[in-house]
């Protein structure tokens, strides 16, 4: 069973990322970079206009991998905090903590 210092030590890790990630950043970043999409004679030069869809394509890619950790843990609180109330089993809960722990071993392992 999860515990009340890995369920902190989790949303810890989640905040972390979120700084290292620069999420706030990059979702900036996105939107001046959706900007120059719509820019007149944008796909003029289909070079340039593919490669700034792939930036653009790239950025987000980052932002939904955090969002999918983000809603993990979440979601984990969540069950913890159903099994203080009896309202979900401990198996739940481990089922949910390993779900978590495996999705945000794949968003480091894609980090490096």
């Amino acid at each position: 069973m999860i515990t009340i210092e890995q369920l902190k030590s989790i949303k810890e890790r989640t905040e972390a990322l979120y700084r290292y990630l620069d999420i706030e950043g990059k979702k900036i970043q996105v939107e001046e970079e959706q900007l120059r999409t719509q820019a007149p004679g944008f796909w003029d030069d289909q070079k340039k206009a593919e490669a700034q869809m792939k930036l653009v394509k790239g950025l987000q890619k980052w932002i939904e991998g955090y969002n999918d950790v983000k809603t993990l843990t979440d979601e984990l609180e969540l069950a913890f905090d159903f099994y203080k109330d009896e309202l979900v089993t401990e198996q739940e809960v481990d089922e949910a903590y390993g779900i978590r722990a495996c999705r945000e071993s794949g968003i480091a392992e894609h980090a490096s």
